[in-house]
């Protein structure tokens, strides 16, 4: 079985011949080998195995958000630094 993404989240099961793969928790679809060529033909995918980010990334003076950019995505402010 391979984990798959689907190519929206609101796919919420899909059908592959007679069997029906439904969206789990953790929003992936557990695919029977035999059926990941035909899901990934559809637009589903792996999930990345990266890891997490290994920079600290910003925080925003203004309001405190957490981001990876240099504009806050909650307030739009331009006054980031990055923590100690």
């Amino acid at each position: 079985m391979k984990r798959l993404v689907p190519p929206d989240k609101a796919v919420a099961e899909t059908q592959v011949g007679s069997r029906l793969y439904r969206q789990m928790k953790d929003g992936t679809v557990h695919a029977n080998d035999a059926d990941v060529k035909v899901l990934k033909e559809a637009g589903f995918f792996e999930p990345n195995a990266g890891g997490f980010a290994k920079t600290k990334g910003w925080v925003c003076d203004d309001c405190g958000f957490h981001g990876y950019f240099k504009v806050c995505g909650k307030c739009g402010s331009t006054k980031m630094k990055q923590p100690k």
